[in-house]
């Protein structure tokens, strides 16, 4: 997980396009899904990269072509509204091992997508991540989850704000280790995060994907 966090952490980036010109704005998005571009380059030379430690086992690092992606859509990035929860409120999370792993309700997050309004439960660890204080844990499945995208769900990392707001970019969402090995345990987002409309962005479903 860390080395998941490692990398994604990196990614949270807030790249406003308001109020500027239509040329700016066309070279900011070009700037935008060229970063992206350039993390999924990279996260695949960490997955075929033996000395890493990734999830892969050596028979499918040996065909590994790279991770398959939705294409990058600046229109699910989104400024979502933050709501703290100011009761301190542990809950279990069921994991991919039929085990439950307790996070920290950090708060909800309400936001506009796909012409919906939608909210999701956001978490903090009980435990800081070292490195990552300030790490909150964004659990989500959708209508694409088993099917398009992986069954168990996909996972954003985001950085607690300042303000009451958080910039939600599912072009950066991102399957959990288990989604490429049995070996890992992974917490299941809970049935109160599943989103009710088809999020098309992020990482698709593993193509060996068979547990």
């Amino acid at each position: 997980m860390k080395c998941i966090l490692k990398f994604f952490i990196l990614s949270i980036v807030t790249l406003s396009l308001t109020n500027i010109s239509p040329i700016l704005a066309q070279t900011g998005t070009e700037d935008y899904i060229s970063r992206i571009e350039a993390q999924r380059q990279q996260k695949d030379s960490l997955f075929a990269d033996s000395t890493a430690h990734g999830p892969l086992s050596e028979a499918d690092r040996a065909g590994f072509d790279g991770l398959r992606y939705f294409a990058i859509d600046p229109q699910y990035r989104v400024t979502a509204r933050l709501v703290r929860n100011t009761k301190p409120t542990e809950r279990k999370m069921a994991t991919s091992d039929h085990r439950s792993r307790s996070y920290r309700v950090f708060g909800e997050l309400h936001f506009s997508l796909g012409g919906q309004n939608c909210h999701l439960t956001i978490y903090e660890p009980l435990q800081p991540i070292p490195g990552y204080p300030k790490h909150l844990f964004l659990p989500f499945t959708d209508q694409t989850s088993g099917q398009e995208s992986y069954g168990g769900g996909r996972y954003l990392d985001l950085t607690i704000p300042k303000s009451d707001t958080l910039e939600l970019d599912f072009n950066r969402a991102y399957n959990p280790y288990c989604a490429y090995s049995p070996a890992y345990s992974c917490p299941i987002p809970p049935r109160q995060n599943r989103l009710p409309i088809a999020v098309r962005a992020g990482e698709k479903i593993y193509e060996e994907e068979d547990h």
